[in-house]
């Protein structure tokens, strides 16, 4: 929710839902039929509200031009991903305390991203990332080590 212009929240909101439906679809398919079906077009003509597969594609490409982020949440865990970067850059460790007080919220990320690699919910690439850099995925042994 956007509170200082809820219509520009739902707008923003709608336009990543569209692009995650057609960034989800298979590759192989054919561009513009899959445009449609995310963007709900009556192929090969327009969407309900008479965009057409040429306007879709030019809107996307301006959202990315002004550097629109289409997963926040996605493009939070890379912010705290190159949080955890220079972390270990500064104390050559993983090993982020839970009350890390230079930054409340950034202890509590680490924790739940070994939680979720325990729990084998966290996706391949992102166990790849943080296996690029020496995470230890079991914080006690981690911790005992750094003593």
């Amino acid at each position: 929710d956007y509170d200082e212009d809820p219509e520009l929240g739902v707008w923003v909101q709608t336009q990543r839902y569209m692009y995650g439906e057609f960034a989800s679809m298979n590759e192989a398919g054919d561009l513009k039929e899959s445009i449609c079906r995310a963007f709900d077009c009556a192929y090969p003509g327009q969407n309900k509200t008479g965009l057409t597969i040429e306007g879709i594609m030019n809107r996307v490409s301006q959202l990315n031009d002004i550097g629109f982020v289409w997963d926040p949440s996605g493009e939070q865990w890379m912010e705290n991903y190159r949080k955890l970067l220079l972390y270990v850059k500064e104390f050559n460790s993983t090993a982020v305390p839970i009350t890390y007080g230079a930054d409340p919220g950034f202890g509590p990320w680490v924790h739940c991203q070994r939680r979720s690699y325990k729990r084998k919910t966290l996706s391949k690439e992102r166990i790849q990332l943080l296996d690029s850099i020496g995470f230890v995925w079991d914080a006690i042994s981690e911790t005992s080590e750094v003593k």
